[in-house]
C-alpha cells in the first residue's frame, strides 16, 4: 500500500513511518523541516515543503492509496489544512484525520467536542474517519490501522454495472428528480461504475442542463450507504444520452 502522511515530522508521524515501512508499505512523508526525518529506506519518499505549496501537495498524494492528515489537538486547524483536504478529495483519495496529542486531554467529553469541531471545520470530509492517537501512549493505533485497511478496501471495491443499475432502480422508485422550470421531467436512464481508486460513477440522463444538484447528492448518499463506500470520496458525473 502507498501511504502519504502530512505532518510527518511530528513524533507520531515518525512512529507511523517506521511502522508502515516495517510492514512493507511505501510511505510519502510531507514535512516542513528539512532533515527532520533521517530514516534511510527505498520505501520512503520525503517531500519538503509547506501546506500552501499545492504543486508539492499534489505530488505527495499522486500515487497514494490512503492519505493521513495529522492534526495536533494543541493547535488550531489552518486554512491550508482545509485546502489540502479539498485537494485530496478532488483527487478521489481516501483520507483519515488523525488527532495527535490526544493524551493531553484531561476533561471528560474533550475528544467528542474536538471531533465535532473538526467535522464543522472540514465539511468536505464529512465521510472521512477521525481517530485520536498518541505517540506517547500509542493509543488507538490498532483501530487506526484497521481504518486505513478499510479505506483501501472500499476504494478498490468493484461495483458491477448490473448491481449498480439494480440499486439505481430502487433509488429512483423511492424518489424521482424534481421537474425543471420548463415543466419537463429529468430522468436517469441508466448508470455505470467507470473506475475504482478513485471510485467514479456515470449517470446517463435524458438531459444534463439544470439537472437538480440535490438529486445527485441523493444518489451519492445512496451509493455510500448501500454499496459499502461510506468512508471515501466518490465522484458522480452526468452524461446526456445521445
Amino acid at each position: 500500500m502507498n501511504i502519504t502522511i502530512f505532518g510527518a515530522n511530528s513524533s507520531i508521524g515518525k512512529y507511523l513511518i517506521d511502522l508502515f515501512i516495517n510492514n512493507n508499505h511505501k510511505v510519502t512523508a510531507f514535512i516542513n523541516k528539512p532533515g527532520s526525518i533521517k530514516l534511510p529506506s527505498r520505501n520512503l519518499k520525503i517531500i519538503v515543503g509547506h501546506n500552501y505549496d499545492h504543486l508539492l501537495v499534489r505530488e505527495a498524494i499522486e500515487n497514494a492509496d490512503v492519505v493521513i492528515l495529522l492534526i495536533s489537538a494543541e493547535e488550531d486547524v489552518s486554512d491550508q489544512d482545509k485546502k489540502i483536504a479539498s485537494l485530496i478529495v478532488d483527487r478521489g483519495k481516501p483520507i483519515i484525520l488523525a488527532i495527535n496529542k490526544s493524551d493531553k486531554w484531561t476533561i471528560n467529553g474533550a475528544e467528542e467536542a474536538y471531533t465535532d469541531r473538526l467535522r464543522f471545520l472540514f465539511p468536505v470530509l464529512s465521510f472521512a474517519p477521525i481517530v485520536s492517537i498518541s505517540a506517547k501512549n500509542k493509543t488507538n493505533l490498532d483501530v487506526f490501522i484497521k481504518k486505513i485497511i478499510m479505506l483501501h478496501n472500499e476504494n478498490h471495491k468493484r461495483i458491477s454495472t448490473s448491481d449498480f443499475n439494480a440499486s439505481l432502480t430502487r433509488w429512483k422508485e423511492k424518489l424521482s428528480p424534481a421537474r425543471g422550470k420548463d415543466g419537463r421531467a429529468y430522468k436517469i436512464l441508466y448508470g455505470t461504475a467507470v473506475s475504482v481508486a478513485p471510485q467514479e460513477f456515470v449517470l446517463f440522463v435524458n438531459r444534463t442542463d439544470g439537472f437538480p444538484e440535490n438529486y445527485v447528492s441523493y444518489i451519492k448518499n445512496k451509493i455510500r450507504a448501500e454499496l459499502s463506500l461510506a468512508h471515501i470520496p466518490i465522484k458522480v458525473t452526468l452524461r446526456a444520452r445521445r
